[in-house]
């Protein structure tokens, strides 16, 4: 009798996003999205500082960024491995990942970021077609660590979205 101890990649998924956009108790959508070239890079360079041993170099590119941000935007072109912002981010509706919209439950292979979202507070309506988390540095540009892409969602005035943003292990 053989026994064997492992995972492969079609359990595991490799490392993943999966979002829910909530409004009121109506679930919007539930979705995997994509994680982009530099959030792979982020992730990669993560895993490398902290897993590996001290005496390994490598360059640094991303040890100053943190995940930071969600943001909205309007944009519906398709997420490539290559893209680094939105299409067409809805300005000044980003949101902080505080501690109050990050959940850590220990022993689960996922994190979640989480928060009730009104987009359309002081707008006359806008169509939202793109979320993404970003990357941000204090003198650096920000960089993309996900998109996401969904149908056409019209937001008007004063209306609140929720959001659960998955990342699973």
């Amino acid at each position: 009798m053989i026994i064997n101890d492992y995972i492969s990649i079609t359990d595991s998924k490799t490392v993943r996003g999966f979002v829910v956009l909530k409004r009121g108790n109506d679930v919007i959508f539930a979705k995997e999205n994509m994680i982009v070239s530099d959030g792979r890079k982020f992730i990669r360079e993560l895993f490398i500082k902290n897993g590996l041993s001290e005496t390994l170099s490598y360059s640094e590119q991303y040890s100053e960024y943190k995940l930071n941000a969600l943001a909205f935007g309007s944009s519906g072109l398709a997420t490539e491995l290559s893209t680094v912002s939105l299409g067409s981010e809805i300005s000044g509706k980003r949101v902080l990942l505080t501690e109050n919209v990050v959940d850590l439950p220990t022993g689960e292979m996922y994190i979640l970021f989480k928060g009730a979202i009104n987009i359309a507070e002081d707008l006359d309506g806008v169509i939202i077609r793109e979320l993404g988390l970003y990357l941000t540095h204090i003198t650096q540009a920000d960089k993309l660590f996900s998109r996401i892409v969904f149908d056409p969602i019209p937001v008007e005035p004063g209306e609140s979205y929720e959001v659960e943003y998955y990342i699973y292990f």
